[in-house]
């Protein structure tokens, strides 16, 4: 077996399915060919916190990203150090531990569908005909508020619910900088020197915003862990 041939391994937690989402995403907004696959998706599970969409077979295993993806197919040296293939079925049955299917007869579906309907039309693809959507477990509906109820039960409700916005809203931002950074470059190899010097300044006081939410992350995070000492 070559230790350095890295295998297809199932997620063990909730943050490494989110992770996976947000890579998803930025692997269709770098224009990968994961955009090609989309209409060939199934079964699809919906992130609130992010409003995002994010398919089995993708965010069910470790650290994925379109390279090691690889259309879904493993490699020859994955073959070689018996690696576990790429398997929809087996990434939903670890990730129904923290989802559950939604039957299409439930009010929560057709909101979802209209949902990745309009998403999927962003890249002129349409849902696949056997489409499955997934929903966090606690969620009961689209409306994920924490409810006085759920802060009594849970001390870290609002704790998290502050987190979830920031690490949101710091993935919000990163992509606005990927995107002004892309324009930038255009413009500079048009020789449209002043336009992309605009650009670049711009950029860099987002990217200086950015840093200051990560502060504002990390201050929240340093307040409820000298909480509970």
């Amino acid at each position: 077996m070559n230790n350095n041939v890295r295998l297809f391994e199932l997620v063990d937690s909730f943050e490494e399915v989110k992770s996976n989402v947000k890579q998803f995403h930025k692997d269709l907004e770098n224009g990968t060919y994961i955009v090609d696959k989309l209409s060939q998706f199934k079964e699809w599970f919906y992130i609130p916190e992010l409003d995002a969409f994010g398919p089995s077979k993708y965010i069910g295993f470790k650290q994925m990203n379109a390279v090691f993806y690889n259309n879904g197919r493993r490699t020859e040296e994955q073959k070689q150090n018996k690696s576990i293939r790429l398997n929809g079925g087996a990434s939903t049955n670890r990730l129904v531990k923290w989802f559950r299917e939604l039957s299409r007869e439930e009010l929560l579906f057709k909101q979802l569908y209209s949902k990745i309907d309009s998403f999927l039309s962003t890249y002129n693809k349409k849902p696949n005909k056997a489409l499955q959507l997934y929903l966090p477990k606690n969620l009961k509906s689209l409306d994920h508020e924490i409810t006085g109820d759920q802060i009594k039960k849970n001390c870290k409700g609002i704790e998290n619910d502050v987190m979830v916005t920031l690490d949101t809203l710091i993935f919000k931002i990163e992509r606005i900088i990927r995107n002004l950074n892309e324009d930038g470059s255009a413009a500079f190899q048009e020789n449209n020197y002043e336009q992309a010097q605009k650009i670049a300044e711009n950029a860099q006081e987002i990217t200086l915003f950015l840093r200051k939410v990560r502060e504002l992350q990390k201050e929240w995070a340093d307040i409820f862990e000298k909480e509970s000492v």
